[in-house]
C-alpha cells in the first residue's frame, strides 16, 4: 500500500505548496536523454514533495514503477526516523538554494530498506512560480559492495587522519581485521622512516597544494613491511568545507622489488660493458707475461727466483680469474640452454658444496621438491649455486646448516638457499648485488652481481629475506 503523505511531516506550512501535476515541465537545461539512461538514480519532486518523474535507475533502486511513484511523495517512502532531518534539509534547500547532501534510507516496495546518499538540488520555474527538487541518489549499499570486493584498500579518514572506514581487502593484503583498524590514525601502521614524509604529503594534499599520490611502507600483521601506493580524493560537506578524504591504496612491493632488480642490472650492465671493452685488452698482455714467466721457471740459473716466479704466476692467475668474472657480467654473453631439471643440477654439485662446508664445521641439507623441467644453462646454474652457497656458508659459525630447497609456487620454480647466520644489516641489504660492494676482507663484490646476471639471463628474479635468524635468497624461474 503506497501512502501519499507521511504520518507526521513536522515541517513548516510555508514549505509545502500544492502543485498540479500537469503543470510541470522539465527545464530545457536538463539533458533528458542522459538522465533517463543514466545508471545514477534521479528523481524530480514538486514543492510539496510529490514525485513528478524519475529515471529507470531510481525505479530499480526502490522497486516501484514510475506510475506508482508519481502517486506518492519522497516522505512516504522514507523511514520515520529519517524524516525530521531530511525535512529540515529540504527546508534549508528551499530557503538558501544551497544543494544539500544527506545519508538516509528508502523503503523498497517489498518492505526492505536500501541505504542511500542524496544530493538535492533546487530549480525555480518562473512561469509557474514553483520550486522543484532534483534528487541524485548514490546507492550506498552498492558502493559498499564495490569497495568490499575491490583488490585495493579503500580508506575513509577525517581531516586529522583518523580512519573511519576500511575495506575488507586490508585483511588479504596486510592481515588486519578492518574493525580493529577503524579509529586508528593513518600513520599508526606506517614505517617510522616514512612518517615525516607522508605527513607532509598528507597536509599538502588536504590544502590542495600537492597531488594525492605517494608511496610508503606499511606494517603487515606479521611485523614485516610492504610497499604501498595510495591515491586520494577529498570529501566536502554541504558547506563546501573539507570533511575528510578517501584513499585507494595498493600493494606495490613486487614493483619495488623489480625496480630494485632493474637498478642492479643497470649497474651490472655498465660493468659488463666495461669488461667487454677492456677485458681482452688486459688479458692479452697478462697472457704474454705469464708465458715468459713459465719459460723463466725452466731456466736453471733462476732456481733461486723460482718461489717468486710461482707467486707472480699465482697473482696473474688471480687477476685473470677476476677478469673472467667481469666478462661473465656481459649482457650479451652466449647461453647454452637445454631442457633439464634443476634438481639434477643441484644433486650434481651438492657433494662439492658439502665437502667445503665440512671443512668449516658446517652442514648442508637439501630439500628438493618435484619440479618441472626448465630451459637452463647448466654451467651458469652451477656457478649460481656455488656463489649462493659460498655466501651462506661464510655467514655462519661452525655448527650451522645451509639449506638448499626447491619447490613450485604458482607458475614458478623456486630455488631457495637459506643460512643460519645473523642476517644482513639494514644499511647493507639494499646494496646486495651492487658490483664491487662487499663486506668481506678479501672479497671483490662480484658474487651476488653474477647471481643477478645469471637469473636475468634465465628470465628469473632474485629476492632476499633476512633477519636475526638468517638469510634466504629466492630465485624464481618462470616454468
Amino acid at each position: 500500500m503506497i501512502k501519499t503523505k507521511p504520518a507526521n511531516p513536522e515541517t513548516p506550512a510555508s514549505f509545502f505548496r500544492k502543485l498540479p501535476k500537469d503543470s510541470f515541465e522539465l527545464p530545457i537545461s536538463i539533458p533528458i536523454k542522459i538522465i533517463e539512461e543514466s545508471p545514477l538514480p534521479f528523481s524530480v519532486c514538486d514543492a510539496e514533495g510529490n514525485y513528478i518523474t524519475c529515471n529507470k535507475a531510481f525505479c530499480d533502486l526502490t522497486g516501484f514503477t514510475l506510475e506508482e511513484l508519481v502517486q506518492t511523495s519522497w516522505m512516504a517512502i522514507t523511514p520515520p526516523e529519517n524524516l525530521k532531518k531530511e525535512i529540515s534539509l529540504a527546508y534549508k534547500l528551499v530557503t538558501t538554494s544551497v544543494p544539500q547532501r544527506i545519508e538516509k534510507e528508502y523503503f523498497r516496495k517489498d518492505g526492505t530498506r536500501v541505504p542511500v546518499e542524496l544530493i538535492i538540488h533546487r530549480h525555480f520555474q518562473p512561469a509557474a512560480k514553483t520550486c522543484f527538487d532534483f534528487t541524485f541518489v548514490i546507492n550506498v549499499e552498492n558502493l559498499r559492495k564495490m569497495t568490499d570486493n575491490v583488490l585495493d584498500v579503500i580508506t575513509e579518514t577525517t581531516p586529522e587522519g583518523i580512519i573511519t572506514y576500511l575495506s575488507p581487502s586490508i585483511h588479504k593484503i596486510l592481515g588486519y581485521d578492518p574493525d580493529k583498524v577503524v579509529g586508528m590514525h593513518l600513520f599508526d601502521l606506517v614505517h617510522p622512516d616514512d612518517i615525516e614524509r607522508l605527513s607532509i604529503a598528507f597536509s599538502s594534499f588536504l590544502s590542495g597544494r600537492a597531488p594525492a599520490k605517494t608511496d610508503f611502507r606499511c606494517r603487515h600483521i606479521n611485523g614485516s613491511y610492504l610497499w604501498m601506493e595510495t591515491v586520494g580524493n577529498l570529501l566536502y560537506d554541504q558547506n563546501n568545507i573539507i570533511s575528510g578524504a578517501v584513499l585507494s591504496t595498493r600493494d606495490i612491493t613486487r614493483r619495488k622489488e623489480l625496480e630494485k632488480t632493474m637498478a642492479h642490472l643497470e649497474q651490472i650492465n655498465l660493468v659488463g660493458e666495461v669488461a667487454v671493452g677492456l677485458g681482452h685488452e688486459i688479458r692479452n698482455p697478462l697472457t704474454t707475461v705469464r708465458g715468459f714467466l713459465q719459460l723463466m721457471q725452466q731456466e736453471d740459473d733462476l732456481n733461486s727466483c723460482r718461489d717468486r716466479i710461482n707467486l707472480m704466476l699465482e697473482e696473474l692467475d688471480r687477476a685473470n680469474s677476476i677478469i673472467k668474472k667481469f666478462l661473465f657480467l656481459a649482457k650479451d654473453k652466449a647461453l647454452h640452454l637445454k631442457v633439464q631439471n634443476l634438481n639434477i643440477i643441484i644433486q650434481s654439485v651438492s657433494p662439492a658444496i658439502k665437502t667445503t662446508a665440512k671443512q668449516s664445521g658446517l652442514r648442508v641439507k637439501t630439500d628438493l621438491g618435484i619440479t618441472p623441467d626448465l630451459q637452463l644453462d647448466e654451467s651458469e646454474i652451477i656457478l649460481l649455486l656455488k656463489n649462493l652457497s659460498r655466501n651462506g656458508l661464510e655467514a655462519m659459525s661452525p655448527g650451522g646448516t645451509l639449506l638448499i630447497k626447491t619447490y613450485v609456487e604458482g607458475r614458478s620454480v623456486v630455488l631457495a638457499v637459506s643460512d643460519q647466520g645473523t642476517g644482513i644489516p639494514d644499511d647493507v641489504v639494499g646494496k646486495v648485488g651492487t658490483p664491487f660492494f662487499t663486506t668481506r676482507e678479501n672479497g671483490i663484490g662480484l658474487g651476488m652481481a653474477i647471481c643477478y646476471r645469471i637469473a636475468a639471463r634465465h628470465n628469473a628474479t632474485v629476492k632476499l629475506e633476512t633477519g636475526p635468524s638468517g638469510t634466504t635468497v629466492f630465485v624464481n624461474f618462470e616454468a
